[in-house]
C-alpha cells in the first residue's frame, strides 16, 4: 500500500512539473493529426479540431479534455469515418452546446455545420439553407450566431437551430468573425477582403483593406482596435492590418519575423493578443496590436489558432509542416514565456538585468511587466549561475506587499506577466503601487504604477 501511496504522489509530482514549464510546451502529439481550431469552456474543458490523414485521405476528428490537457480522447460524429472530410472551426456558446465547421477537401460545394447540446457525446448535421464548404463559425451571444464559408454568410437567431444566408455579396471564400457587439461584427476573406455590419448581418459593407491578400483571422481588442492577418496563397508573404476607428481605416503593421501565412488572431484585453502562423509563428502584443513579438515554440509546427483560459493560460493547435505528419497542441501557462525579439526569429539574450516599465500605466485593471533575466556568459552584472529565481512582488504605497506575481525559476531570456490586480484579498483599490524584481534574493530594481478604477 504504501509503495502504491508513493508512486502516485511522484505520478502526481511529475505531472504538477510537467504542466509548470516556462513558454510553450507540448502537451499531446498525435501521428498523422492535423489540428485546425481549439475552444476550451472553461479551465478544464477543451476541444480540439482538425482531421487525421491515413492513406492519403483525410478523416474528420474533434478531441477533447477534461483536465486541462493531460488526457484528450476522441469523440464520435456522423462524418467520423467520411473521407476527405475536415473540422475547419469549432466554438461553444455554453459547456454543452457547441458547432463544428466542416468542409469537404475534394469539392468547395460541400460543407457542414455540427452541433451538440451535451458537452459533444452526441453531434448532429445541421440543415443549412446552402451546401458550401463551411470555414468559420461565431456567437456574439448565446442564441445569436453566424458562421462563414465559401461566399456565405449564415445567422442563426435560435442557437443553431435554423440558419438563414445573408445578402454579402461576397465572391470568393470568408474566414475569420469578430464581433464587439450584438451588432457590429467583421468578417475577413480572400483577396484582402474585410465586411462590416452595424444591424446584425442584414446588410454587409467592404472595407478597404488596401491588399489583395488573403485573410484568414481577425478579432479586436475593443470596439474600435482591431487586428486582421493573412497572406499569400504560396505561403510566402504575410499581412497584419490595424485598425483604430472601427475599420474605417486600416494600416500595415511591419513585421519581419517571417514570410510565411497567418491564420488568426485572438484577444484576451485590450492590450495583450496572439496571432498564429505557420513556419512556427506564434507571436504576441503587449500594446493593442501596435508592435508583435516572437515567442519561442518547442516545435516547428504549421499553427493556425490559440484559445486562452486566462491571460497566462492557452493552448495553440497545428501540425508538422507538410500535411499528414504529426500533430501537436502545445499549452503555455505563463503568457508564453520568452521572446525572442521584436519582429525577428534571432534569439536575443539579454545582457543586463532589466526591469521595464508596466505598460498600460496608469492602467485598469490589468497591467503587463516585462523583465529580462541575463546569461552567465553575457551578463555584465557579475550573476554566477545560470537559471535564476525570480520574485515579482507588488507592493502598496505604504510598503505592504500585495501579491508576489512571480516566484520560479527562468533561464535567461526575455519574460513577462500581466497582472489583473486582483491580490490576495481581491480588494485593490485604486492609487500608487510599487513592483520590485528579485534575482536570487537581491533587488534589481524598483518601479511605480498607478491603478485607476
Amino acid at each position: 500500500m504504501k509503495k502504491l501511496l508513493l508512486v502516485f504522489f511522484f505520478a502526481i509530482i511529475s505531472l504538477n512539473s510537467l504542466f509548470a514549464q516556462p513558454g510553450w510546451f507540448i502537451i499531446r502529439s498525435e501521428i498523422d493529426f492535423a489540428g485546425h481550431w481549439n475552444f476550451f469552456t472553461d479551465d478544464n474543458t477543451g476541444y480540439d479540431v482538425g482531421g487525421n490523414w491515413a492513406g492519403g485521405t483525410v478523416h474528420p476528428r474533434i478531441l477533447k479534455t477534461t483536465n486541462a490537457g493531460v488526457n484528450w480522447f476522441e469523440q464520435i460524429t456522423p462524418q467520423r469515418d467520411s473521407a476527405n472530410f475536415l473540422f475547419r472551426c469549432v466554438y461553444f456558446i455554453d459547456a454543452n452546446t457547441g458547432f463544428v465547421t466542416m468542409a469537404y477537401a475534394g469539392n468547395p460545394n460541400i460543407g457542414r455545420i455540427l452541433k451538440t447540446t451535451n458537452g459533444g457525446n452526441l453531434w448532429s448535421i445541421s440543415s443549412l439553407p446552402v451546401n458550401n464548404h463551411m470555414t468559420f463559425v461565431y456567437f456574439p451571444n448565446s442564441s445569436t450566431g453566424y458562421a462563414t464559408g465559401l461566399q456565405t454568410i449564415l445567422k442563426t437567431t435560435d442557437a443553431g437551430e435554423t440558419w438563414t444566408l445573408q445578402n454579402s455579396g461576397a465572391p470568393n471564400y470568408l474566414f475569420g468573425i469578430s464581433f464587439t457587439s450584438e451588432n457590429t461584427g467583421y468578417v475577413v476573406g480572400n483577396i484582402g477582403l474585410i465586411l462590416k455590419t452595424t444591424d446584425g448581418g442584414s446588410n454587409w459593407i467592404q472595407l478597404a483593406s488596401n491588399t489583395s491578400q488573403q485573410l484568414w483571422g481577425i478579432d479586436f481588442a475593443d470596439a474600435n482596435t482591431g487586428t486582421a492577418v493573412g497572406g499569400s496563397a504560396n505561403n510566402t508573404e504575410n499581412i497584419i492590418l490595424r485598425t483604430t476607428d472601427a475599420g474605417l481605416s486600416w494600416n500595415q503593421i511591419p513585421y519581419t519575423g517571417s514570410t510565411c501565412l497567418l491564420w488568426s488572431v485572438r484577444y484576451v484585453s485590450p492590450s495583450t493578443g496572439w496571432i498564429i502562423g505557420w513556419c512556427n509563428q506564434i507571436i504576441k502584443t503587449t500594446d493593442g496590436g501596435l508592435t508583435w513579438h516572437n515567442q519561442a515554440s518547442p516545435t516547428t509546427n504549421w499553427y493556425r489558432t490559440c484559445f486562452f483560459t486566462s491571460t497566462m493560460t492557452g493552448y495553440t493547435t497545428g501540425e508538422d509542416i507538410g500535411f499528414g505528419q504529426n500533430g501537436y497542441i502545445l499549452k503555455t501557462t505563463d503568457g508564453g514565456g520568452i521572446f525572442v525579439g521584436t519582429n525577428s526569429n534571432t534569439i536575443e539574450i539579454p545582457t543586463h538585468f532589466i526591469l521595464h516599465q508596466n505598460y498600460p500605466n496608469p492602467f485598469n485593471p490589468t497591467t503587463n511587466i516585462k523583465f529580462d533575466i541575463p546569461s552567465r556568459s553575457a551578463s555584465a552584472d557579475g550573476f554566477q549561475s545560470g537559471n535564476v529565481n525570480v520574485r515579482l512582488v507588488i507592493y502598496s504605497v505604504s510598503g505592504k506587499e500585495v501579491e508576489v506575481i512571480v516566484n520560479r525559476q527562468y533561464s535567461p531570456g526575455k519574460y513577462e506577466v500581466d497582472w489583473p490586480a486582483k491580490g490576495k484579498t481581491n480588494t485593490i483599490t485604486s492609487g500608487i503601487y510599487f513592483y520590485s524584481l528579485y534575482a536570487n534574493g537581491e533587488l534589481i530594481d524598483t518601479k511605480r504604477m498607478i491603478l485607476l478604477k
